[in-house]
């Protein structure tokens, strides 16, 4: 890694800024893809329209492509974070709509082929009109054990 690449906290944090004036600016963001390549330039995308499980496929594969080894995906969510794990299957089958803990945020999701993954979310916070402000970026702490669609997009044991 040189100087000009920033670890994964650091392009998490400059990500979260970025977001934080789409947000401003708009009142909404859209998904985002900003990647390191191993040269160390850059790579914005924004995620391809459409199904879900399509734009991850396409990303993945341009991200083998174009040597990606670092990313961070955000998006505005709804989340709930369980510290119960006796919850978490009345979540997977009910979904979140009707959860008391549900928040809405920009989450956001970045791998290092190095340095592994880490999240971090900004919830959003609206007045009764309505407009959204967004909190502090935080970061968390343990990974458990999640699982998804946007986990483990970088190419392993490739060229790095």
């Amino acid at each position: 890694m040189t100087l000009s690449q920033p670890r994964l906290r650091d392009l998490i944090e400059a990500s979260s800024e970025g977001a934080g004036r789409l947000f401003r600016e708009n009142g909404y963001v859209r998904p985002l893809w900003h990647a390191i390549k191993s040269d160390g330039v850059p790579l914005i995308v924004r995620s391809p329209p459409g199904d879900k499980d399509f734009a991850v496929t396409m990303v993945r594969a341009l991200f083998e492509i174009e040597e990606v080894i670092r990313y961070v995906f955000f998006d505005e969510a709804w989340m709930v974070v369980e510290k119960r794990a006796d919850n978490i299957p009345d979540i997977e089958t009910k979904g979140i709509v009707d959860h008391p803990n549900r928040v809405e945020c920009i989450y956001f999701n970045g791998e290092d082929l190095q340095e592994g993954w880490l999240c971090a979310r900004r919830l959003i916070v609206r007045d009764r009109a309505g407009k959204g402000r967004l909190q502090s970026l935080e970061f968390y702490a343990d990974f458990g054990n999640a699982t998804g669609r946007l986990l483990g997009l970088l190419p392993r044991g490739t060229k790095q």
